[in-house]
């Protein structure tokens, strides 16, 4: 009763939190709008607010989409500059989750300026995270082309291989990311899982020792860690020092993940361990949670040597549970729950 009533608060809460949301972005739209007498003056502020946001949500579609109609009003505005108000708009509804919408937005982008880049690689990823991994790899590779040093294009590439079981192609890409960019936490960690899935254990250690010092998703690069040390051969003892080293560090936000923790310090014991899986089936996390916890509690369970079968019912479970997005973190830990269950 006691969880029911949480839920039910926290859904209200957020019920009212997207309520104000759109009626501060309607407020601002109209204030735009209104605003319009001012000209040219006018549109490039709103252009400027819309190019310089930073947050993901419907305030700055808002803006974007007036900065927009105002460009096309306009006989004097500049390729460029609408390209761009396109392709900022299309990048805060893949954000969103409008990944359809935000093709078309990136697409218009392109059709005015056909040599970004950026825009390139950002449509790359939404067709990615909409499963349509050739049109991806098209959009990363005339990135490339343009741009023989962008990293991140490399980057995004080579994580595209690896959903595409090329495991090889990853590496290289990865490779050169991370030769143009060294200090580029994502590109180290992401190099580090492809060297995790080929058996280098120690160089993918080093990676995610690496991304750690620069402060990437410390949380789950420990998880990595620890996975890592335990197919390198670390002792169980190790690996718990580890465990209680992070548990040391971390901050009081980061109650999700102690489940993770928890869960891998009985993962020896069926018992304990079917006890913890029903507490994490019943606590408030969001979908997104739960599935980590399933695929992270499978993977803990193949790097102790446990049993097959308890490890494939968890990767089973993760592939089962809605996570609500298609991030990289979802599509990689879908990818590798539906490789370990083709696996002998």
């Amino acid at each position: 009763m006691v969880l029911t009533t949480q839920r039910s608060f926290r859904e209200r809460a957020r019920a009212a939190w997207r309520v104000r949301t759109w009626v501060r972005a309607i407020i601002l739209w109209m204030a735009t709008l209104a605003a319009g007498a001012a000209g040219a003056d006018t549109w490039r502020s709103v252009a400027e607010a819309c190019l310089a946001g930073t947050e993901r949500h419907w305030r700055d579609m808002l803006v974007c989409g007036d900065a927009i109609y105002r460009g096309q009003q306009r006989a004097s505005t500049d390729t460029a500059t609408l390209a761009s108000l396109y392709a900022r708009r299309g990048l805060v509804l893949h954000w969103m989750g409008a990944n359809e919408e935000a093709l078309g937005d990136l697409t218009q982008a392109l059709a005015l300026n056909p040599v970004s880049a950026t825009t390139l690689m950002r449509r790359g990823r939404v067709h990615r995270s909409t499963g349509r991994f050739e049109a991806a790899v098209v959009d990363f590779n005339q990135a490339v082309v343009l741009s023989p040093h962008f990293a991140r294009a490399y980057r995004e590439r080579g994580f595209t291989a690896l959903l595409r079981d090329d495991d090889g192609a990853a590496l290289v890409d990865l490779d050169q990311a991370v030769t143009l960019a060294p200090f580029e936490p994502e590109a180290v960690a992401t190099r580090g899982i492809i060297r995790y899935e080929l058996g280098r254990w120690l160089e993918a250690l080093d990676d995610f020792h690496t991304a750690n010092r620069l402060r990437y998703a410390y949380d789950y690069l420990a998880v990595w860690e620890w996975l890592t040390m335990l197919r390198s051969g670390a002792t169980h003892e190790q690996v718990t020092r580890a465990l209680t080293h992070w548990q040391q560090q971390a901050t009081p936000d980061t109650g999700w993940p102690r489940l993770l923790v928890r869960a891998f310090s009985v993962a020896h014991d069926s018992t304990l361990l079917a006890k913890l899986t029903e507490q994490i089936a019943q606590a408030d996390l969001t979908m997104r949670q739960r599935r980590e916890a399933w695929f992270y509690i499978g993977e803990w369970l193949v790097a102790s040597g446990a049993d097959d079968v308890r490890a494939k019912s968890f990767f089973q479970r993760a592939l089962a549970q809605e996570a609500g997005e298609s991030s990289k973190g979802d599509l990689l830990e879908r990818h590798l729950a539906q490789r370990r269950l083709a696996s002998k």
